[in-house]
């Protein structure tokens, strides 16, 4: 996942913390905006957010898991 070094203040804030702070940032896909290999995305403080992957039978499970 890539990671960007600031905030793009003139979009919308994080949908987690609701701020526009300037603290790193990543991409997540905005689900049924898909288009082919291209997809809207919305921007997400990488603190506000911990991934976590799981391995279930031979599958890898992805998880986004809010933080307080």
């Amino acid at each position: 996942m890539r990671t960007f070094e600031h905030f793009n203040k003139s979009g919308d804030p994080c949908p987690i913390c609701k701020t526009h702070d300037d603290k790193p940032p990543v991409l997540v896909q905005i689900s049924g905006t898909e288009d082919g290999n291209i997809a809207q995305a919305m921007q997400v403080h990488l603190e506000c957010i911990e991934l976590t992957a799981y391995k279930q039978d031979d599958k890898i499970i992805l998880a986004m898991v809010l933080r307080d």
